[in-house]
């Protein structure tokens, strides 16, 4: 059996060494039109790569039965102990798990040793420009008009997020001319640009942990999420805000606000006494023993004079008009390959010799690990059935 798997991420690379573990007489051949494999991996985890999540479950993506039922078999000690086997030690940090090392650089480098000692052969610097097939073969053909025939074809080559680091969509164009249904992509996990910029702009760099809030035009909460907000001069950021960004183009909600409750530990109430309490004791300097200078002014400048006034702010401190960023500031691509079009194998139906994984399929998770638990996954699924 002969497989080419095209592109070279953390799917295509988990892909082929589970189907060499799995058929050590199979041919697998990667493609990847950079010069370098898993360039995005190096920045995952901020560089720490963040491989699993302890509490995976279908709640983190935006189709939780799909993921539910592909977890009652590939679950969360399954995947581990799936990366174990390829001989990497694992690190934990409460929830997230990461290698060893504690850097995706050099667990980059692991990955590709193993494939070298397990017989994958990696093509680098290769543009596939689309593929067909051939009586009983699959043909790819590469940018140069060459061709390769395969008895199967993978196909792992991403979305549209950072194309600097290789994932770049343009291989979209092949599968609607082959008929492959997708959604298009949209920017995930991204930085948000709001309104009230003139405001974010003056608290630019400064970070403070909330519980931010999705709010709809009716006033009714309908997400939220806790984490470390940084104020940026286009608007926010901070992973809290790359999920609640992700989960606000999946609610596809109109003129939606984010509200950031800035003490999320008190009641407005109480919030409200502990201010009282600290301007009797410090006047009209009480505020420096909650913020930097910088917020102060701020808060300053909005004439709130009672302390009533400045907590109803920090518990519901609001935003208008949140966009996200676009590809090249995102972390991942929503949308893809539809799964109505494909085989509980990820395999297309039109044609069950290719397959389909990774962020080329209209799954995506928040933060935390599990896109590449997805990349694992969707690999896992492969291997199991090609």
């Amino acid at each position: 059996m002969k497989i080419g798997i095209i592109g070279g991420g953390a799917s295509a690379i988990y892909c082929a060494l589970l189907i060499k573990k799995r058929h050590p007489q199979y041919t697998v051949e990667i493609f990847e039109k950079e010069k370098k494999v898993a360039k995005k991996l190096n920045a995952t985890g901020n560089g720490h790569c963040n491989l699993l999540n302890r509490s995976i479950s279908g709640s983190a993506f935006n189709n939780p039965k799909y993921i539910d039922k592909l977890l009652s078999k590939y679950d969360y000690e399954y995947l581990k102990s799936t990366i174990e086997s390829f001989g990497q030690v694992l690190k934990e940090e409460g929830e997230l798990i990461y290698p060893q090392s504690y850097n995706a650089p050099a667990y980059n480098d692991f990955l590709q040793m193993q494939m070298k000692r397990n017989g994958v052969v990696v093509h680098l610097d290769s543009f596939v420009a689309d593929f067909c097939p051939i009586d009983d073969k699959l043909k790819i053909i590469f940018k140069d008009n060459s061709s390769i025939l395969f008895d199967k074809i993978v196909f792992a080559c991403g979305g549209k997020s950072q194309a600097n680091l290789g994932s770049d969509g343009k291989l979209t164009g092949i599968f609607k001319k082959r008929g492959v249904e997708f959604n298009e992509y949209r920017p995930g996990l991204t930085p948000l640009q709001i309104k009230e910029k003139d405001i974010t702009k003056k608290l630019d760099g400064y970070r403070h942990h909330s519980v931010v809030s999705i709010i709809n035009n009716e006033g009714k909460l309908v997400y939220k999420e806790e984490g470390e907000v940084l104020f940026r001069d286009y608007g926010l950021s901070g992973i809290v805000i790359f999920n609640i960004s992700t989960v606000l183009s999946r609610l596809n909600l109109i003129n939606p606000t984010i509200s950031l409750d800035l003490f999320p530990e008190y009641s407005k109430e109480e919030l409200e006494k502990n201010l009282i309490k600290s301007r009797d004791l410090l006047g009209d300097q009480y505020l420096l023993s909650l913020f930097p200078s910088n917020v102060v002014d701020l808060v300053k400048s909005m004439n709130l004079k009672k302390p009533y006034e400045v907590a109803d702010l920090l518990k519901n401190f609001k935003f208008s008009a949140p966009k996200a960023l676009g590809f090249d500031k995102s972390q991942v691509s929503l949308g893809g390959i539809k799964l109505s079009v494909l085989n509980d194998d990820l395999s297309w139906k039109k044609d069950n010799r290719v397959f389909f994984i990774g962020e080329m399929v209209d799954i995506d998770g928040l933060c935390g690990g599990f896109n590449l638990s997805w990349a694992l996954i969707s690999a896992l699924v492969v291997a199991d059935n090609i």
